[in-house]
């Protein structure tokens, strides 16, 4: 997965002299919308007015933010950024960007809860987790619907199946292929923080064995690159 990005958009502006050092400074609507494509942007900051390109009015920010919208209604499987605020002075501009990210806030609250806030997610094609002891966890079906969770960096503990039956007459990915992708985010040290809490409950002997021995490696990774206390990262996250 491509390093997570925080964007600054901004014809002018330096995000250096705005008090968000690091942030990729991007100035067009149309290359911000690329990057966002790419699904690996976990904050952006909007300014609305991006001035001239080629003789016409750019874009807006509200275009992108728009786009973003679109992308959230059409498209179930997409995840906005984790955080998304806008700077700009123009007030009509950056109220109306403001109401539009509350629009996708509340869609997204509607179709997942609140993925801005820790995460339990239950991975099961067939089991309530409320029936399994586990009320209020997020009940996930499929191994993909799972793996764009946790993309967001905000699953904080996750209990897998192995077993997640077909999906349009083909066998699903399973819980071993998204341990494997935890397992393989932090092998390639792309600053992903695996939930703090990792768990097979499936009734599958060799699919919970292979699971367990995947968080166990991911684990001694995480004690190599951060120490024994790894977990705490969680402690500072929103």
């Amino acid at each position: 997965m491509p390093d997570k990005l925080k964007i600054w958009l901004d014809d002018e502006r330096d995000p250096k002299d705005w008090e968000h050092p690091g942030w990729t400074w991007v100035k067009t609507a149309n290359e911000c919308i690329e990057l966002l494509k790419k699904g690996n942007v976990e904050e952006i900051s909007f300014d609305h007015d991006l001035g001239e390109f080629n003789g016409k009015n750019e874009k807006t920010g509200y275009d992108v933010i728009k786009w973003i919208e679109e992308e959230v209604f059409t498209n179930k499987d997409y995840l906005p950024p984790r955080e998304m605020d806008t700077h700009s002075a123009n007030f009509g501009g950056h109220k109306g960007i403001e109401l539009v990210i509350e629009h996708i806030d509340r869609m997204m609250v509607e179709r997942w809860g609140d993925i801005c806030k820790k995460l339990k997610i239950w991975l099961d094609d067939e089991r309530d987790p409320e029936k399994w002891n586990h009320p209020g966890w997020i009940w996930v079906k499929t191994a993909n619907e799972c793996i764009e969770l946790l993309k967001t960096g905000g699953v904080e503990a996750i209990s897998l199946d192995h077993d997640l039956g077909e999906v349009n007459g083909k066998q699903e990915k399973t819980g071993y292929d998204v341990i494997r992708w935890i397992e393989n985010q932090v092998g390639e040290d792309t600053g992903f923080l695996p939930p703090r809490i990792m768990k097979p409950h499936s009734s599958s002997y060799t699919g919970y064995g292979k699971i367990k021995v995947a968080i166990k490696h991911i684990e001694a990774m995480m004690v190599e690159k951060l120490g024994e206390d790894w977990r705490n990262r969680w402690d500072n996250k929103g």
